[in-house]
């Protein structure tokens, strides 16, 4: 099985003229050129090929370069499907009376191994340290604000990408965003970001030598290819597809081959590994997390990565980037509010608590299913883990609510979480969430904080595959080529 660098080397551009007029860039088009590089590519990208078959050896050329993908070294892992998720069940979603759903053994859900997890958690632990060293010497409080925070966002991301949750390589299909990579990012919602940002950081790091472009190359030597539209090769139907936005009812696109292709998958993990590439996909997930749900609003009044990613988490597990926690933690809606000099130790250690009373202001205990469990379970990271990663001494939050143990009853003027059938989590009383006794309203029935303008829609497991940061861009004109098919061809 080939590295990354081994297949580029085994193609190469070929033309008149290598000359690139930096105006004619497509974001997303720019396969590059290996120095010393063997046959030529046959582009496959072409428009006619989207209404008629390309040639044999267009297919070929793909069905090769996949055939020498390696094996992602682990399973699989199987996940049961259940008939809460219709589109995993052979049912069409968003309205449709029918549709062509999803072939249940396609879907996987890879979170690659621990001794990957450590690799990534340990190179971005080394920026971390350079950026702690940075704010600690800066002595402009302007720019030692900025040091801390840039800090802190570099923490969660490490925290994150470290197996709370997919790291780099991650590749998940088992639910309707239909697919996911790395921290979650999905078709439809963080995917357009990443992808651009992968072709942004390999132009600007190399404008003048294509050859080094090589994420953009690899990619496309498997048959994929983003500029707005997701374009694919299906070696097995023989055809090129481009679609703008995953559709979980058609039966042909390009995201059917993207979730069903297990060759394809390989593309993403060994992108994602691979030495030659690790570092630009990395760079490129960690840009989109800290612009969007890595970006904690009101982060100069927090002092602690600790409780930085606690809230950084709950905004990435939820897609809700307009909770305003600190801004809750500071006001009269707090309970108690705090009034301690921010930013500090002690200040964030009030926060975290006043963070879960912002977080279930109107959000049912319930929501994604057992959500109480999965804060609990953020919490015990932040004042563990995270507490003793950064040597904290003050930061002791004290909230007995999230590590004490299920009740058989709640009284009704306390919040209630359901575990099962008889079995509850006692939140405390309604009063610390500004909440009061009575039926819930419409949007605690549905279990959403108000705002924000647009709702995910609930599935099992992250809501930011779902939620798209970003208006993506719009489809490329069809008669436009690729860059350097311009050139070349």
């Amino acid at each position: 099985m080939a590295t990354v660098a081994e297949i580029l080397r085994q193609f190469k551009l070929v033309g008149p003229a290598l000359t690139v007029n930096r105006t004619e860039l497509v974001p997303g088009s720019a396969p590059a050129q290996i120095r010393d590089a063997g046959q030529s590519i046959l582009p496959w990208d072409k428009d006619e090929y989207l209404s008629a078959a390309p040639p044999d050896a267009v297919v070929a050329q793909v069905k090769a370069v996949r055939a020498q993908l390696p094996d992602a070294g682990a399973d699989w892992q199987s996940v049961k499907m259940t008939s809460t998720i219709p589109f995993m069940t052979g049912v069409g979603k968003q309205g449709a009376a029918s549709g062509a759903g999803c072939d249940k053994s396609k879907c996987v859900m890879f979170t690659d191994s621990p001794a990957y997890k450590k690799m990534i958690g340990d190179e971005i632990d080394e920026d971390c340290k350079s950026l702690h060293a940075t704010w600690q010497a800066e002595d402009e409080p302007g720019k030692k604000t900025a040091a801390r925070i840039r800090y802190m966002k570099t923490m969660a991301f490490k925290h994150l990408m470290n197996g709370r949750e997919g790291p780099a390589s991650a590749v998940n299909t088992y639910d309707d965003a239909i697919f996911t990579w790395g921290m979650g990012y999905g078709a439809n919602g963080g995917l357009p970001a990443v992808l651009a940002n992968i072709n942004r950081i390999e132009k600007a790091t190399y404008p003048d030598d294509l050859e080094k472009h090589y994420v953009q190359k690899f990619f496309y030597l498997c048959g994929f290819k983003f500029d707005g539209r997701y374009w694919v090769v299906d070696t097995a139907k023989k055809k090129v597809l481009a679609n703008s936005s995953a559709d979980a009812n058609a039966a042909d696109s390009a995201f059917r081959t993207i979730h069903d292709d297990f060759d394809f998958h390989k593309m993403w993990v060994l992108a994602a590994r691979d030495p030659l590439t690790r570092k630009t996909i990395v760079d490129a997930q960690r840009d989109v997390f800290f612009k969007a749900t890595g970006n904690v609003a009101n982060a100069e009044k927090i002092q602690t990565a600790a409780l930085y990613t606690f809230l950084a988490h709950l905004q990435h597990w939820t897609g809700d980037t307009q909770m305003g926690m600190v801004d809750w933690a500071l006001s009269a809606s707090a309970r108690p509010r705090v009034k301690v000099p921010l930013p500090s130790e002690e200040g964030d250690a009030l926060i975290a608590i006043q963070a879960v009373h912002r977080f279930y202001w109107k959000r049912s205990p319930n929501y994604d299913q057992n959500a109480f469990v999965q804060v609990c379970k953020y919490w015990k990271e932040m004042v563990g883990e995270d507490t003793k990663d950064e040597a904290l001494t003050i930061f002791r939050p004290s909230y007995p609510i999230m590590t004490a143990a299920p009740v058989a009853s709640v009284p009704d003027d306390h919040l209630r979480g359901t575990l099962k059938a008889g079995t509850f989590y006692d939140l405390g009383p309604l009063s610390n969430f500004s909440r009061t006794i009575g039926p819930p309203t419409a949007a605690e029935a549905e279990g959403d904080p108000a705002p924000p303008a647009e709702k995910a829609e609930e599935t099992e497991g992250s809501h930011w595959r779902n939620m798209p940061i970003a208006p993506a861009p719009p489809p490329r004109p069809v008669e436009q080529p690729s860059w350097w098919r311009r050139i070349l061809f």
